[in-house]
Parts: structure tokens; sequence; C-alpha cells
């Protein structure tokens, strides 16, 4: 991996953040952009900075370290760090890279970086090996994780047949599973590639690659019948037929 590991640190006590950042300046691989005791302004500095990696305090005031993870829009790579082993169970409910004990030791600090690497590399490994035509996609990691009750389950793009708005929710149908997860049309919309989903009703957006047939007012995904409004029919239309001429 040749880019850095982009990281932030969450800890609502001075020395907990002391630790990580003496420990990140030994490691060449990552580059700490900043650190906090205020989770909110954590919070809201991964919504605008998106980092890849997020060293997370768990016992902290008013927002706790798991409270933290559930109310991220997109989730990094989290690695725990606290005093106390009983969180650790819940800890891996949440996929969270590693779990480190304070005091944290460097050489197992250095560990979980490791695993986080080789995590966060993966995409870019996936892309490489990437034989897909469509150059959008080439620097979209080819899944995503969609957060369902407790759990974040790994969706691969390709098998996301339609997705459908259901007021505050949407319904990911893929070709095996239907997942509810809470999000906006919009904003579920921006994860994924251009060339490969459309919105074409504002309750679907559609995987292009599964259509099997379209006509005027709707497209058929298999047994399912999708409308498709006047908004969003010619910027289907325009879609199919960037696809056909790629064929």
């Amino acid at each position: 991996m040749s880019q850095k590991i982009r990281c932030i640190a969450v800890d609502d006590e001075a020395p907990g953040l002391s630790v990580i950042k003496m420990y990140c300046s030994k490691l060449p691989t990552l580059e700490l952009l900043e650190t906090f005791q205020n989770p909110v302004e954590a919070l809201a500095y991964i919504e605008e900075q998106q980092p890849d990696l997020v060293f997370l305090d768990i016992n902290m005031p008013d927002i706790n370290g798991l409270q933290f993870v559930s109310l991220l829009k997109q989730q990094p790579a989290i690695i725990f760090t606290t005093a106390h082993k009983e969180f650790a169970v819940e800890s891996y409910d949440v996929q969270a890279v590693d779990y480190l004990l304070k005091p944290i030791v460097f050489d197992r600090f250095e560990q979980a970086v490791q695993k986080a690497q080789g995590l966060i590399s993966q995409p870019v490994e996936q892309e490489q090996v990437n034989n897909d035509p469509h150059p959008d996609t080439s620097a979209h990691p080819g899944f995503i994780f969609l957060k369902s009750d407790t759990r974040f389950i790994k969706v691969n793009l390709k098998d996301i047949q339609f997705i459908e708005g259901m007021r505050d929710y949407v319904k990911v149908h893929t070709i095996d599973q239907h997942i509810m997860t809470l999000s906006g049309m919009e904003k579920m919309l921006q994860r994924l590639p251009e060339k490969d989903f459309i919105r074409v009703h504002r309750s679907f957006i559609v995987g292009v690659h599964h259509i099997d047939m379209v006509q005027h007012n709707h497209v058929m995904i298999g047994e399912e019948k999708i409308s498709v409004s006047n908004t969003y029919r010619e910027a289907l239309f325009n879609l199919i037929e960037e696809h056909s001429k790629g064929a």
C-alpha cells in the first residue's frame, strides 16, 4: 500500500491521546490527521474528512465508543482503545478491526495497524485486478457496508439489483437477500458508481446490469416490475444507450 493510512484518535483523556500520537509517529504508514477529546467534534470531522482509520476509546462520557460507531453514516476502520475488557464482544459486533487494552504496548499497537492496513488496502488490490471496462467504477472498491440493526453487512455492488425507498429507510434488494438500512435515497445514490446505478423513480434506484427489459414507463428486473417516472426517463434511456454502445 503506497498511500499512508489517514487516521484520527478519539479519547476523552489527554494521556491516552499522547500515547496514540507517539506510536503513530513511529509508523511511516500512518498519517495522524487530528486528535479529539470531544467525540461530537470527532463525528463531525469524520463526516467531512472521511479518514481511513479511527483509534477510539470506549469508556467516554456523553457518547461511549460503541454509541459513537452507531452514529457514523459511513464507517472507517475502527481500532478500539480501552482499559476495560468487558467491551470486547460488543466491539466485534460492530466489526472493529482490533481491540487494544490500556496500557497499550507498541508491538500490540503495530499489530493492530497491520490488520487495519490489510483491510483498508483490499479495495485497491481489487481495483488492480478488475477488468471492468467502465472507467467510472474503477475508483470504487466494488462493495459497500450497510448497517442493519447492530450489524454491518458487506454487500458486493454487482449483486445489488435495485433499491427501494421506504420513508427514512431504504430496502436493498440483492441477488440473495433484502437488507433494510437507515438512509435517504439521495445519500444512498451517492455511495454507488454512476455508470452502474441510476434513479428511475423517487422510490427506486436500479442496477443497470440487472435490467432485463426497458419499456416506456417501467423496467423489468427478474419478476419485479419497477416504475419509471417522467423525471428520470431521459437519463435512464441515455445510460442504457451508453451501455449498448459499450457492449
